[in-house]
């Protein structure tokens, strides 16, 4: 059980106490045996008879007994002063201990905060220092970067415009198989005109947005099995046609850029330049522009590419220019004309589906 100061402060207190009637009390029989002496030597009296042996030894021995007892009271009360005493300094030492374990556990925390900001600071400074340093490389960097997605951009723009002027579709397709490095029908996916003969490209409008499902092994493997050659392109004949009618259009008083798209085979789907635009096939490879065996295709039996053309010839339907291109074509021995109303469909002669409404 911890006894408090207090508790003890009191104990030691009523010790005092104690100890203080004990002496007071054998003052007053010491002084009371002193007064009877002297009574007796005073008085003279040899009648009265002084106190035997028996009593005074008696007296002596209650008073031996007093003051044992006052001694063991006074060595009680020096050993109870002791005992505080060194639980005091027992305190005092442990408070003290504890103290300097205060004092250090503050020490030690500020020298590791002191340590952590010190780190921080050199860490942000070392950085700082890095990114100052290598400011020249990150710049360079940046700017390679940025001319490389110019130059992407680039890259895409040209080939939009190539793929959408189409006197240099077919070129670009061509090249770009012979590279081997992107595919023979690149520009179906940059084009943003209608297929190879315009939106409905003498064929009858399409029946949903083509797309192009056939790998190039697939698309080889169709264009062995349906005769066509691979890749897609224009017949010799078509393009001697094409020629007739742009320089009769030109000695007409016209431009190159009056006559607009000029499209031949389906760029939007090239699949169907292989499988001449079958029913069958649109599971295999998605749906065609065109009906099947549509001139564009080569018809049945073309196996020397597209025989047939589609004239844009502007945003703005020119009734004068329409008439015309139409002319020239007649004049240029076209094998078939339909005005299709936002544009031209021609084709040669020796294609064998136009005309009978396999356009």
């Amino acid at each position: 059980m911890v006894v408090s100061s207090y508790d003890r402060g009191k104990e030691k207190r009523e010790r005092k106490s104690e100890l203080q009637e004990d002496i007071e009390k054998a003052e007053r029989k010491r002084l009371e045996h002193e007064s009877f002496q002297s009574s007796l030597q005073n008085s003279g009296n040899a009648t009265e008879t002084p106190p035997d042996d028996a009593e005074e030894e008696s007296q002596e021995d209650a008073d031996t007994e007093r003051a044992a007892r006052l001694y063991e009271s006074q060595n009680q009360a020096r050993q109870g002063g002791g005992a505080v005493d060194l639980a005091k300094e027992k305190l005092k030492e442990k408070a003290k201990e504890e103290v300097t374990k205060q004092v250090k556990r503050v020490v030690e925390r500020r020298a590791a905060q002191a340590a952590a900001s010190a780190a921080g600071e050199a860490g942000a400074a070392a950085a700082g220092s890095v990114i100052a340093s290598t400011a020249p490389i990150w710049g360079s960097i940046l700017a390679i970067i940025g001319a490389i997605i110019g130059i992407i951009a680039l890259i895409i723009i040209v080939i939009m415009a190539t793929c959408n002027d189409s006197w240099a579709t077919r070129w670009t397709s061509t090249a770009a198989s012979w590279a081997g490095i992107l595919p023979e029908d690149v520009c179906a996916a940059f084009s943003v005109e209608s297929g190879g003969s315009g939106s409905t490209g003498g064929a009858g409008a399409s029946r949903e947005v083509p797309y192009d499902q056939c790998t190039d092994a697939q698309k080889q493997e169709l264009a062995l099995q349906n005769n066509v050659p691979y890749p897609a392109q224009r017949a010799p004949e078509l393009d001697t046609l094409i020629s007739c009618i742009t320089t009769q259009v030109a000695a007409m008083g016209y431009t190159q850029a009056d006559l607009g798209s000029i499209f031949t085979y389906e760029n939007r789907n090239p699949s169907c330049n292989y499988t001449r635009g079958q029913d069958s096939l649109e599971p295999l490879c998605g749906v065609c522009i065109h009906t099947q065996f549509s001139c564009h295709y080569g018809g049945r039996e073309g196996t020397s590419g597209s025989l047939a053309v589609d004239f844009g010839l502007g945003d703005a339907r020119n009734n004068a220019l329409y008439t015309a291109v139409t002319n020239a074509a007649t004049a240029c021995n076209a094998g078939f004309i339909l005005d299709e109303g936002d544009h031209l469909h021609v084709s040669t002669t020796s294609c064998d589906t136009d005309g009978a409404g396999d356009f």
